[in-house]
């Protein structure tokens, strides 16, 4: 029989809501949009088992609309601000030892009807394992997309995190993705970037995280390396190798209802 406060405690529910601002939106590597966009986002963590059920909603809103041959723009010429895309998502993790280890499945959905439409829907089936206790909190991620992009993705990421002082705290990070021969249907041609094979891209961003009344800080710089990037339709002509993403975003989360002390 459950005691009172174990009963209260596996009722708390873990809310989560951000809004994040970025100059340039990059997805593996493949530009998306190469000018300032929002990234709402909302989530509710519950606990399973020992481990966690987590539903979420990620979005990105041009409050703009960018047209143009040095634009990337997902939706051009559209209304502003304007929804280019929502994932919403569900995740199941469970600790294991040392490791962390989550099942998660992404949609990624586009409601507009120029640039990236509907026809660009696609389901991200991925697989994480990461170990936060041990140096440099090593991650990999095992992914399969169904939908317009098909085929296996692969990303490793490791992170240095350094306390600066009273809820201040200075972020290295390093990521990199493997494409296992993804193909793009026929449709969404502004996928065309992803239809590769091998190394994809290189992240290394610097951050710092201020926690200020509840409210988590954090703005950061991202150098990101494309080794062969390829034409966009999005934007004839350009390819850009390397590309400098400065952001900022903030978050708050609280566990509800509060366990009584």
């Amino acid at each position: 029989m459950l005691l009172p406060a174990a009963l209260h405690a596996q009722l708390s529910a873990r809310l989560a809501g951000g809004l994040a601002f970025v100059s340039t939106y990059l997805d593996r590597g493949v530009i998306r949009t190469n000018q300032p966009v929002l990234q709402p986002s909302l989530s509710i963590g519950l606990p399973a088992g020992g481990g966690t059920v987590t539903i979420g909603a990620w979005a990105v809103v041009q409050p703009s609309s960018y047209t143009g041959s040095r634009y990337f723009s997902m939706a051009p010429g559209e209304k502003s601000p304007n929804v280019t895309e929502v994932r919403p998502s569900l995740e199941l993790a469970q600790p294991m030892g040392l490791a962390r280890v989550a099942f998660k499945a992404t949609m990624q959905l586009f409601p507009n009807t120029v640039g990236i439409n509907k026809d660009g829907n696609t389901l991200d089936l991925a697989s994480t394992v990461s170990l936060e206790r041990l140096p440099l909190s090593p991650a990999v991620m095992v992914a399969y997309d169904v939908g317009a992009i098909n085929g296996a993705y692969v990303e490793g990421t490791v992170r240095h995190r350094t306390p600066l002082s009273k809820g201040v705290t200075f972020d290295l990070t390093a990521r990199a993705g493997w494409s296992i021969r993804q193909e793009v249907d026929s449709a969404p041609a502004a996928f065309a970037p992803y239809e590769r094979d091998g190394f994809t891209h290189l992240d290394l961003t610097a951050g710092t995280s201020l926690l200020v009344a509840g409210t988590t800080i954090a703005p950061y710089l991202t150098y990101t390396y494309v080794p062969d990037p390829l034409e966009s339709p999005l934007a004839p002509g350009r390819q850009d190798r390397e590309t400098l993403v400065f952001g900022t975003s903030i978050s708050l989360a609280g566990t509800f209802p509060k366990p009584k002390k």
